[in-house]
């Protein structure tokens, strides 16, 4: 493994306050510094095989070109900042055979850079590139312009400029919470206060008084016509995909817990501004939805409270999440996260092929051993399946509950595409549905 370094004494380009969506993960960190939780690996295949050395250069004219991958973090006096170095630190390593993800993705250091690193991988046909990025300077829509530009960069070609850099993206962002501050606190108190009870979803091992963020993964997939068949489900009831997956995920918890009200919280990308689109940086906040029903409420009922949820909550998505929690001061209980237990990700990306210069890429996330809540449901629509993955927190749950979790949404998931208005409460298993039809 190589790494370039900053020379000695360097001064910073530049440095500012952090940007809202980076001060809670800034917090995570300080709790968990050696967890890889909040770590954004994926795996990019390319053909024709890419040259080591081109590769590099290509990477440090990336980072020349995005502050977020020069940035680093320090306390002056008691606030946080972040530091934009002016010469860009690139951890590549090279290798052919073997390789282990679980050694590649590791802790990093946010008052160090870099807070990136890659694995270029030989293979018989093309090459995989492996990235590891921390979450406070990247996140999955920033998967797409660094596969374009570091292909751009790789075949000569220089990307169009940037309108902005990220430090300005977040002082901008800064200022837009201010403008609508007041409605966005109104609005999230009267939805979260007085808070949702805890989940009680029945656990295999005792709570630990504080989480670690260990977890475990279960895969289910969707063909493409069952991918096919939910979107259109989905159209046929006017709701986007979001909503119609949250209401499966909320009545697959509201079934084995016996609850009716039920908080998920969602990742939400912040890039309100055509700007920002093009940046790598950390623009994520996480809203809760919040969902309440009655017993004997059908799915098709839920489903629209669910969907005037989270279109609500898209109107007041930026007011961010660990300010949020500041407001409303839940009972802390450092052994589970606050205000929900439960999350969902959808990882909608505008494309998954790239294709420059006589270069073909794909890509795929890779989802180590951790989980960021009890239950983190996440979800890739590609374009040949619907991928499904429960991470769940190895503390509490075993793999034969999680399983049994992930195929309760699943059948709700295909006996709604196939039209019928299941109860929510009190649950009903289909004792004649096979689960044949989901690739595990």
């Amino acid at each position: 493994m190589t790494t370039t370094s900053i020379p000695a004494g360097t001064a910073p380009e530049r440095a500012g306050p952090l940007a809202p969506a980076q001060s809670s993960q800034l917090a995570l960190w300080q709790a968990l510094p050696r967890s890889v939780a909040y770590n954004v690996p994926f795996r990019v295949h390319v053909r024709p095989r890419l040259d080591a050395a081109r590769l590099r250069r290509a990477l440090e004219d990336l980072a020349g070109r995005h502050q977020s991958l020069r940035t680093r973090f320090e306390v002056r006096g008691s606030m946080p900042w972040q530091v934009v170095e002016r010469e860009a630190v690139v951890e590549l390593e090279h290798r052919s055979g073997a390789f282990s993800i679980a050694k590649f993705v590791r802790p990093f250091r946010l008052d160090e850079l870099p807070l990136a690193r890659a694995c270029l991988v030989d293979r018989d046909v093309g090459s995989d590139l492996y990235v590891d990025a921390h979450h406070i300077v990247f996140d999955g829509t920033s998967i797409k312009p660094f596969v374009e530009d570091v292909l751009d960069l790789y075949a000569g070609t220089r990307p169009s400029p940037l309108r902005c850099q990220y430090l300005d993206a977040g002082r901008r962002l800064e200022e837009r919470i201010a403008l609508t501050r007041a409605a966005d606190e109104r609005y999230w108190m009267e939805v979260l206060d007085p808070p949702s009870p805890p989940l009680r979803m029945p656990l295999d091992r005792p709570r630990p008084a504080l989480r670690r963020a260990r977890g475990a993964t279960t895969w289910r997939r969707l063909g493409q016509c069952g991918l096919a068949r939910v979107r259109e489900r989905a159209r046929a009831e006017g709701v986007r995909l979001l909503p119609f997956l949250l209401t499966h995920y909320v009545a697959a918890l509201a079934g084995i817990s016996g609850q009716t009200d039920v908080v998920i919280g969602v990742p939400v990308d912040g890039r309100v501004h055509r700007d920002f689109a093009p940046l790598i940086g950390m623009f994520v906040n996480t809203v809760c939805i919040r969902a309440t029903f009655a017993r004997g409420d059908t799915f098709r009922s839920l489903l629209h409270h669910v969907n005037g949820r989270c279109e609500e909550a898209m109107r007041h998505r930026t007011y961010p999440f660990d300010r949020l929690v500041s407001r409303l001061r839940p009972a802390r209980d450092f052994g589970r996260n606050p205000l929900f237990d439960a999350m969902l990700v959808l990882q909608n990306m505008d494309v998954y092929a790239f294709r420059r210069a006589g270069i073909a890429a794909s890509v795929e996330f890779v989802l180590p051993d951790v989980s960021q809540a009890d239950l983190s449901l996440k979800v890739f629509p590609r374009p040949e399946e619907l991928a499904v993955a429960l991470q769940y927190d190895s503390d509490l749950f075993a793999a034969a509950s999680a399983s049994f979790l992930l195929d309760r949404f699943m059948e709700l998931l295909v006996r709604a595409r196939d039209g019928e208005d299941y109860s929510i409460l009190p649950a009903t298993l289909s004792t004649t549905m096979s689960l044949d039809e989901f690739v595990i």
